[in-house]
């Protein structure tokens, strides 16, 4: 719909609009003799991200569009969490790339949902700054990241890594951590614990 002159037709009603003198009403065009557009014009203006929430505990990272994006087109490998505003320069602890095994909703809407990985989580978890709060959350994407739904895309303005855009609405993890299983090796006095989620391996408590 209205992506070319050749998907672009308008009806109206008789109620639509009336002339100056008597108020005559115009006269209507239904829909099995909509009238073609004359001049049809592209959409050359490229999709934005306006501004993003991250709910840490539901593993989602909601993303808001300045107009309809083609979610099918999106590529969750290029958005970076980042640790603050600049992300260059910094340690590897202090962004993280999200992976292919994130998933998003393929709703063609100018909002899209992400659900993180447990991989992706994990690793975001395991770096001890980053996204612990709003002020260490930041988001950098390039402009391969998603499409408009143009019959020619046009592609997002990207958010370099040295202009982060901070989250709007931040979700703290607050789910406890759950012992999943553990392996003991008595030859080698080893005890491995598995966990279901990354945990701080400096607060462990034996005994």
């Amino acid at each position: 719909l209205a992506r070319a002159a050749e998907g672009t037709y308008l009806s109206i009603t008789s109620n639509a609009i009336r002339d100056m003198t008597f108020g005559n009403p115009v006269v209507g065009i239904d829909s099995a003799n909509a009238l073609r557009v004359t001049t049809f014009t592209e959409d050359s203006r490229r999709p934005a991200l306006d501004f993003y929430d991250l709910d840490m505990n539901a593993s989602t990272l909601t993303i808001w569009f300045s107009e309809t994006v083609n979610s099918s087109s999106l590529d969750v490998t290029q958005f970076t969490l980042q640790q603050r505003e600049s992300g260059v320069g910094g340690t590897v602890d202090e962004s993280h790339t999200l992976t292919s095994q994130s998933r998003q909703n393929v709703v063609f809407s100018h909002i899209v949902t992400i659900t993180i990985s447990k991989y992706d989580l994990n690793e975001i978890k395991r770096k001890p700054q980053l996204a612990i709060s709003g002020a260490t959350t930041w988001l950098s994407i390039t402009e391969n990241a998603v499409n408009d739904m143009n019959l020619v895309p046009n592609n997002v303005i990207g958010i370099p890594a040295t202009a982060g855009l901070r989250v709007r609405n931040y979700n703290a993890d607050v789910t406890s951590p759950v012992l999943l299983s553990f392996d003991l090796d008595m030859t080698n006095e080893i005890l491995a614990l598995h966990f279901s989620e990354t945990v701080n391996t400096s607060s462990l408590v034996i005994g």
